[in-house]
């Protein structure tokens, strides 16, 4: 039904929220695939956005979909390559083969497509040699909310080179990367965290609830320093 009703609102201001909606099925979206698919080449951008988004939720058909979220990350619109980079995360170990594609996207021009890239780096969790150094690096980026990625990248990839180069960062003057690099830190070893006497403090300055997202980023922002 919500697969119909995203069909009949074609070029309509709610398609792509209807669109979006079918990730929430979850596995039991998969129906919905062929028709998501298409819709990453939508001519409207949000209906592109809520079709790579809704595929990463189903996380399904992985040979068909993974190619259409590697032709995403060079759409027009930097907040479609962000959540394809994303959704290409959600498949984890699945996209393997998205881990180039997704190395190259962390030069992305845009900072907020960048983020998509790091997250799904993250939550592959291949190559890690290669990966691990690139992550690092953005967690010490200029900007704070690519630093906060990659801060919960980290976590995701684990071990105990990423646990390292965390306990570096507990000092970043940005207390949402601080936050990102704590939660981090007790995925990965809570009792070396305890160990280190590393503890966590906070700023009297509060980020905006705008900053908050899968990323860490809002949908709308687009400048961050």
């Amino acid at each position: 039904m919500v697969l119909a009703a995203a069909t009949n609102l074609q070029g309509q201001p709610l398609q792509w929220e209807v669109i979006q909606d079918l990730g929430h099925f979850g596995t039991n979206g998969v129906a919905a695939v062929p028709a998501l698919v298409a819709w990453t080449q939508d001519t409207d951008q949000e209906v592109r956005r809520g079709a790579v988004n809704a595929l990463g939720a189903i996380a399904q058909q992985p040979e068909v979909v993974i190619p259409a979220l590697l032709a995403a990350l060079k759409d027009s619109d930097p907040l479609v390559r962000r959540d394809a980079a994303e959704a290409l995360g959600d498949f984890g170990k699945a996209a393997k083969s998205a881990v180039a594609s997704l190395i190259q996207a962390l030069d992305d021009p845009d900072w907020q497509a960048q983020t998509g890239a790091i997250g799904g780096l993250g939550r592959i969790g291949e190559q890690r040699e290669v990966v691990l150094p690139m992550l690092v690096k953005k967690l010490h980026d200029q900007n704070r909310i690519v630093r906060r990625c990659a801060g919960f990248a980290l976590g995701d990839l684990g071990g105990q080179a990423a646990f390292e180069a965390l306990l570096k960062a507990t000092d970043d003057p940005d207390d949402s990367v601080r936050e990102a690099v704590f939660q981090s830190l007790k995925r990965i070893d809570p009792e070396a965290l305890r160990r280190s006497g590393k503890r966590p403090r906070s700023n009297s300055r509060r980020r905006p609830r705008s900053l908050i997202s899968r990323t860490g980023t809002g949908n709308s922002l687009r400048s961050a320093s």
